[in-house]
């Protein structure tokens, strides 16, 4: 397994739960993790509730790139998760026509230093499920750039709301 998937692999067990929409539902769930070199990990979950669409950011507050994932499982880590209702006519969600694994195709590097990304997207019929390293250094990666820099202003539309310590919520 690659550093960047064992990064993510752990980190996913500590942020906000996935509720996948129900097979041939026509909802959608869409999560961006986004790891970068410098700065925090943050998971990025869009939710399909029909009427309306929930954003939820998970913040990892720790640094786990200096934990030992490969050979012990950290016992605590600091996430701030924050949720509210936006728009469908959301940008980032106009991409999600975009997405498939022609146009995403995976491109990890097994380092532990530079920006992972990973993308999990199912409309309910298909699943869509990609990660890249650096993709601001390949040219081909344009989708990649687009939904990537779209999720930096989106995270800011919900209230900074709890922080999960231990995997407890805690308000």
């Amino acid at each position: 397994m690659l550093y960047p998937q064992i990064l993510e692999k752990y980190s996913s067990t500590i942020v906000a739960e996935l509720n996948l929409p129900r097979p041939k539902s026509g909802k959608f769930l869409f999560r961006l993790a986004r790891f970068p070199d410098r700065g925090t990990a943050t998971y990025i979950d869009i939710l399909d509730y029909r009427s309306r669409v929930m954003l939820r950011v998970s913040r990892i507050l720790s640094d786990i790139r200096n934990l030992n994932l490969i050979n012990d499982v950290p016992k605590t880590a600091r996430v701030e998760i924050s949720s509210g209702f936006i728009s469908h006519t959301e940008f980032l969600i106009k991409e999600f026509n975009s997405i498939n694994s022609k146009s995403l195709m995976p491109e990890l590097e097994n380092t532990k230093f530079g920006n992972h990304y990973f993308i999990f997207y199912t409309d309910s019929f298909d699943c869509t499920v990609s990660g890249i390293s650096n993709p601001h250094d390949k040219a081909h990666a344009e989708l990649w750039h687009r939904i990537i820099n779209r999720s930096y202003g989106l995270e800011h539309s919900v209230p900074r709301r709890h922080l999960r310590t231990c995997n407890l919520l805690v308000s």
